[in-house]
């Protein structure tokens, strides 16, 4: 006999693990029912096998606390030292979907994070909001974004691998990525994944602030990846890509026809330009609304 059980956790439990949570992410929480989820084998001989892990994902979905946004909503894989991973939040008519590939203590959370720098009403707000609540971006500090900060090409890179969710080890053959990087994995999993390319001397550069055209590159090459297809370039009419070589004019017209890159006006793409902290959340904000309408 295959058994699932869903044991509601103890509330005391799920009250320390909540402040424990919220202290440790600066963010208000709200969560729905809190699960012990556990699968297990049952045989007739008595002898119970507990699955732990799964090859392939099982999807749960689990009710939305009354009152959150459900565009801050997911499920969280929650740690006993108050630490949260993100599972998944696909919502609909009032419930949130994941698929998991293991089982333990899990709940549907509204993560709501919000930063002194990044005002209401900031245009890129929202996307931050709920880039944060993916996990996919965070704060410089518990309370800063720093929106205006320029991002570097190893920074672009991991939010990218996050945002495709690529998982496993890899170690990019860059003759200036070592292993003992914070950036060394994701990088190296973008890199396998055909997203991010070196230079001709065998470096990456990753400490090099990125240009709007190398992020138009990465994110194509990222949509490319994920779907399998190729999308052919638009008709953007900047005026200002003439300095630009032809993989980047490329780039950039591609994701202006997906909406996911926009120029600063209907001429002007600025692709040497260096991308912020606000544009590059707002760009991966726009990437996930096109694999995932």
């Amino acid at each position: 006999t295959i058994v699932l059980r869903a044991k509601p956790a103890d509330e005391a439990e799920v009250s320390s693990w909540l402040s424990q949570a919220e202290d440790r992410y600066g963010a208000n929480l709200q969560m729905g029912g809190v699960y012990d989820l556990t699968l297990s084998l049952e045989p007739s001989n008595g002898k119970v096998i507990t699955l732990n892990e799964f090859e392939e994902p099982i999807v749960i979905s689990l009710p939305i606390p009354e009152g959150a946004n459900p565009a801050l909503t997911g499920i969280y894989y929650g740690e006993s030292d108050g630490s949260v991973t993100y599972m998944g939040g696909t919502v609909r008519n009032g419930w949130v979907t994941a698929e998991l590939n293991h089982f333990s203590f899990y709940a549907a959370m509204e993560y709501n994070k919000s930063f002194t720098d990044l005002s209401v009403g900031h245009w890129a707000e929202s996307a931050v909001k709920q880039l944060a609540a993916r996990q996919i971006v965070e704060g410089t500090t518990m309370e800063r974004f720093e929106p205006n900060r320029t991002v570097t090409r190893a920074e672009f890179a991991a939010m990218l691998a996050r945002l495709l969710d690529l998982e496993g080890e890899a170690q990019a053959d860059f003759t200036d990525v070592s292993s003992e990087q914070w950036f060394a994995n994701e990088v190296g999993l973008a890199a396998d994944a055909g997203i991010v390319q070196g230079y001709t001397d065998g470096s990456f550069a990753p400490a090099q602030r990125i240009t709007r055209q190398e992020m138009a590159a990465m994110i194509v090459r990222a949509y490319t990846f994920k779907t399998g297809e190729k999308p052919e370039a638009g008709d953007a009419g900047y005026t200002d890509l003439k300095g630009s070589p032809q993989w980047a004019v490329q780039a950039i017209k591609t994701a202006h026809k997906l909406g996911v890159v926009h120029g600063f006006s209907a001429d002007e793409f600025r692709p040497f330009g260096v991308g912020t902290r606000a544009e590059s959340a707002q760009i991966m904000f726009n990437l996930a609304n096109v694999l995932n309408p």
